[in-house]
């Protein structure tokens, strides 16, 4: 994936176009960052709309670029639009029109890697130190063990990591330091790593999905931070469950589906993993009668590893900077390929 691309052309109108604002996770349009928009793009019209309004009060067809999202009812009349900056990271819920060629889709990789990687840690630290066990107890005000606390220490176990990308980058560099062992999985193992990315000594060894199998026996915690895309949709199922150790635990903040979740529940019922940790799920919001929710090898989350006190100003930081490059017309940031999915 090319994160850095030439800025898009504009609507060929001979004028500047709508910079529409409209998203739940965009926070409050300050002063102070509508003043960073008109010092950026000083002809282009800039108009906030709240997430929770279908109806936007313009023509559609003025709309040059989206900073959050857009109706999915009103793609089909954006015709003028050249550049959308997603609000997340995740590209999986575009539309169709999204796809189409004159758009660049740029998203929020990097918002989430602090975040989303202490959520990995603190997960791995609450199965070692069997704090769900504690927590239970706690609740049913008992002092005496039903059973022995099973415990154990994070370094020196094998962490194998699937996506490298800032997320899961950032998970290796700290899990690295506390003395864990990290074998990363990308789809393409000899390209560069991103930007400050680039160093791969937090790594044990870096591989393509091929290795994956080969790697499941020996890894003690299987750790997955990729998009959602038709190659990573059911990625992981029965087959790569039976291949874990018993007692490997599985984390997943990815999105939900990239596992087999049936096929998880029977692993986590039956003894053959030892626990999971999951921040999400398929579907979302998670049924009530599933049975996840009273597994007691399991840890959940319901998708919030990403929320953080500094979310907001990350996010326009990236949109602030892609905007001046935008106007200027230079290479973007974090530029996803649509037809991959991230």
């Amino acid at each position: 994936m090319d994160s850095n691309r030439k800025g898009p052309e504009g609507t060929g109108n001979g004028r500047a176009g709508t910079i529409l604002i409209r998203g739940e996770l965009i926070g409050p349009v300050t002063d102070e960052r509508r003043r960073a928009i008109r010092e950026r793009a000083p002809e282009h019209r800039l108009v906030e709309v709240p997430d929770n309004e279908q109806e936007l009060g313009i023509d559609v067809e003025e709309i040059e670029a989206v900073f959050g999202n857009l109706p999915r009812e009103l793609w089909t009349k954006a015709t003028g639009l050249r550049w959308l900056q997603l609000q997340g990271a995740g590209a999986d819920n575009l539309p169709e029109e999204a796809r189409k060629g004159g758009l660049t889709v740029t998203n929020a990789s990097g918002v989430h890697a602090e975040p989303i990687s202490d959520h990995l840690l603190a997960m791995i630290y609450a199965f070692a130190r069997d704090l769900p066990l504690a927590i239970r107890q706690q609740q049913q005000h008992k002092w005496h063990y039903d059973r022995r606390p099973e415990v154990f220490e994070p370094a020196g176990k094998r962490a194998l990591l699937l996506g490298t990308g800032a997320i899961g980058h950032a998970f290796a560099r700290k899990a690295s330091a506390l003395g864990m062992k990290v074998v990363g999985i990308r789809r393409n193992p000899d390209a560069p790593l991103r930007g400050d990315e680039g160093d791969t000594s937090c790594y044990l060894r870096l591989a393509g999905p091929d290795a994956i199998r080969k790697e499941l026996p020996h890894a003690d915690f299987l750790v997955i931070t990729l998009p959602l895309t038709p190659e990573t949709r059911g990625m992981i199922g029965a087959e790569e469950l039976e291949r874990l150790p018993r007692h490997a635990l599985v984390f997943n903040i990815g999105r939900g589906a990239i596992i087999d979740q049936d096929a998880l529940i029977e692993a986590l019922r039956d003894g053959s993993i030892g626990g999971a940790g999951l921040d999400v799920f398929d579907p979302e919001p998670l049924p009530a009668d599933s049975p996840l929710w009273d597994l007691e090898n399991v840890l959940m989350t319901t998708h919030y590893s990403g929320m953080n006190p500094r979310y907001d100003e990350r996010l326009w930081s990236i949109f602030l900077d892609n905007l001046e490059r935008y106007v200027t017309g230079q290479q973007l940031r974090n530029v996803v390929d649509t037809g991959l999915g991230y």
